[in-house]
């Protein structure tokens, strides 16, 4: 193994390690058509047309954007908010997978949540939305979505990019939403 392939290995080591920099509690505040999710001096919002008819008994849409928030900031996140087991789970499957991908760009989530709900039984009938972030796993994941009755996608501003007026979003927003109409996806 050369000097070079040896040293990768020891600061990847080290980042996926790392503690997290601070600790924040996160709370979550509905406003007309959108979420707001503040923790510390951060906080992102989920917009949709749905929200107005939508109720929220569960907060699972929050918990992933926290993943997000606290694996680019490498920091822990307390959330009071209602999660069910089954978002819980996802979340340790994705942090058990990031740690596998030993990223050294970003840290394994570390969400703390208080509230566990049990998972409501699913109306497979209605809508049902997955995300998408124009990749190819990604979109082979929507074309396999998409027969199992799926109705919308969903891309996330600000995990990749500031926000969502920035100049990088807005292109892949527009190529994911071509992806998306040739699936028969609506994007949200």
């Amino acid at each position: 193994m050369s000097r070079f392939t040896r040293e990768l290995f020891r600061v990847r080591e080290f980042d996926r390690r790392r503690r997290p920099s601070e600790r924040v509690s996160a709370s979550l505040r509905l406003d007309a058509d959108r979420a707001i999710v503040k923790l510390g001096n951060r906080e992102f919002f989920v917009r949709s047309e749905a929200f107005p008819e939508l109720s929220f008994d569960v907060h699972d849409f929050a918990l992933f954007g926290l993943a997000i928030v606290s694996s680019t900031a490498n920091i822990e996140i307390d959330f009071d908010g209602p999660v069910s087991r089954g978002a819980v789970d996802a979340l340790r499957r994705l942090s058990d997978a990031i740690e596998l991908w030993t990223l050294s760009s970003i840290s394994k989530p570390c969400v703390n949540v208080s509230e566990v709900v049990d998972d409501a039984p699913r109306d497979l009938s209605g809508r049902r939305l997955l995300c998408m972030s124009g990749g190819v796993d990604s979109t082979a994941a929507a074309i396999t979505a998409k027969a199992e009755g799926f109705t919308h996608g969903l891309l996330i501003a600000g995990a990749d990019y500031p926000s969502s007026t920035s100049p990088g979003f807005v292109e892949l927003q527009a190529r994911v939403r071509r992806i998306a109409e040739r699936i028969g996806l609506e994007l949200i």
